[in-house]
């Protein structure tokens, strides 16, 4: 049986590369196999089990002499969609922020290879909203086919009221 396919990610990742100041009290390792909580001396480690489709823009790195992997800064802003931290506000300043620092091509195509789609209209909708204009918004566009559902802008807010955006199928209930 070959290794278990994993990286370390999401809150973990979004201090490493910046996005926010504030330091993880666990370190998340997402994999394809299973889920669970251990805590090794005084730090808590969680296992996210996750759909083998969501397992892509990872990278290697070295940390004290041992290879690791972890997600890169394209695919951790789109982990930070998906699972935001703080106020969904954050997600738009940080990708905000981001625009000149990250490959947009390649952020754009893990966007439309991500199998949420809620995720590729919260993402394209902010994008739009910022002033990002480009022929890849496009594409990101086109991965959301003929879906008819319409998702909040803010999954932390319960209220589903607000102004409908139809092109990205967005309620912007802030």
């Amino acid at each position: 049986m070959g290794a278990i396919p994993y990286y370390i990610g999401y809150f973990t990742m979004y201090n490493y590369w910046g996005f926010t100041d504030q330091i993880p009290q666990t370190i998340f390792i997402l994999n394809t196999r299973k889920s669970g909580k251990k805590v090794i001396g005084n730090v808590k480690y969680e296992a996210v089990k996750i759909d083998q489709r969501k397992y892509f823009g990872v990278q290697r790195v070295i940390i004290e002499d041992e290879e690791v992997r972890i997600s890169d800064k394209e695919r951790t802003l789109v982990d930070l969609v998906y699972k935001p931290i703080g106020s969904f506000d954050n997600v738009r300043k940080t990708l905000k922020d981001s625009l000149g620092k990250i490959d947009l091509k390649k952020f754009i195509g893990y966007l439309t290879r991500f199998p949420v789609v809620s995720v590729r209209k919260r993402a394209g909708f902010i994008l739009e909203d910022i002033g990002y204009e480009s022929q890849l918004l496009r594409k990101l566009k086109w991965s959301l086919e003929n879906d008819r559902t319409y998702v909040v802008l803010d999954p932390m807010v319960k209220s589903r009221k607000g102004k409908i955006d139809n092109e990205w199928k967005i309620i912007v209930n802030r």
